[in-house]
């Protein structure tokens, strides 16, 4: 079927949120992953950030998802507030 005569009841994916997801420990929120979206860039778990000298800045709003912390607004426009309480709520 077309994305369009799918159920809105149903959050749509592309495969990465499982992979990234997964990478993390965490389970990310959807919005960046839907359907058509473009994707954010694959964060490899095996690159050490520290020793790269560089920490990309979709890391850096995953991990202050993961803290509990605030987003900026420029962060928080592509995520469901609703979604990060449900995720942090989850993995208490």
């Amino acid at each position: 079927p077309s994305y369009g005569a799918l159920p809105k009841s149903r959050e749509y994916i592309q495969p990465q949120w499982v992979l990234d997801s997964a990478n993390f420990n965490f389970i990310l929120p959807v919005q960046k992953y839907g359907v058509g979206h473009e994707l954010p860039p694959h964060l490899s778990p095996w690159v050490d950030d520290n020793e790269e000298g560089y920490v990309p800045k979709y890391k850096e709003e995953i991990e202050k998802i993961r803290n509990g912390e605030m987003l900026d607004e420029n962060e928080a426009d592509n995520v469901d507030s609703g979604a990060v309480k449900a995720i942090i709520k989850d993995s208490d």
